[in-house]
């Protein structure tokens, strides 16, 4: 048999399946790379989603929690009954004001059935207390003492509390969606990665 055309043999052969192994390990880096830029878009459309939903309804939160609890709405109420200082009525609706402003931002960002619920609870309690601080005003103006006003226009801030912790635990839950998310597209670009390394090392070793 002709050597000549044995070496011309194995010569196109070896480059067939040079050729064949390039093409492979071009295809396997352009195959991790477009999985790395899914990945990363991926984190990057969580974080903005995080940035432009939850941290701001944690925003709102605590403004909501500012405006109602200590030194807002219902402190600033009890105070009045208690003094019967008409200047602190401003004061009231202005801190009501603060926790209507406070809601409807919160629900402008959109709200889950229990985010529903329980600003529907809060918006309840706001109504509750308008009656009441309209009650005291007038109650204010008899003989009646300071402690009788109160027990009179007493409200249970109960379910104000708990709709305030459930808005919390649905924060929560949303912070800790967004992380998972985040560390999945990292340990699949990390996956993507080692697979990269090791598809090129082995063809690498072939070539």
């Amino acid at each position: 048999m002709d050597l000549n055309f044995l070496n011309n043999h194995s010569i196109k052969n070896s480059t067939t399946a040079l050729s064949v192994l390039l093409v492979v390990l071009a295809m396997g880096v352009a195959a991790t790379g477009f999985s790395v830029l899914k990945e990363a878009r991926n984190t990057d459309k969580t974080w903005r989603q995080y940035e432009a939903i939850t941290a701001r309804k944690a925003d709102h939160l605590s403004h909501l929690r500012a405006a109602i609890g200590y030194g807002g709405a219902i402190h600033k109420f009890k105070n009045f009954v208690l003094r019967q200082d008409r200047l602190l009525i401003v004061d009231v609706h202005a801190s009501m004001l603060e926790v209507t402003v406070a809601l409807t931002a919160y629900s402008a960002l959109g709200a889950n059935a229990a985010e529903r619920n329980a600003i529907s609870v809060l918006e309840k309690s706001l109504s509750l207390y308008l009656a009441a601080i309209e009650k005291a005003e007038l109650l204010a103006s008899t003989d009646i003492s300071p402690r009788a006003i109160d027990r009179i226009v007493k409200i249970n801030d109960g379910p104000a509390l708990a709709a305030l912790s459930t808005l919390a635990s649905e924060l929560r839950a949303a912070r800790e969606k967004s992380s998972k998310s985040v560390h999945t597209s990292v340990a699949q670009v990390e996956s993507a990665i080692t697979d990269m390394i090791s598809i090129v090392g082995a063809l690498t070793a072939l070539l």
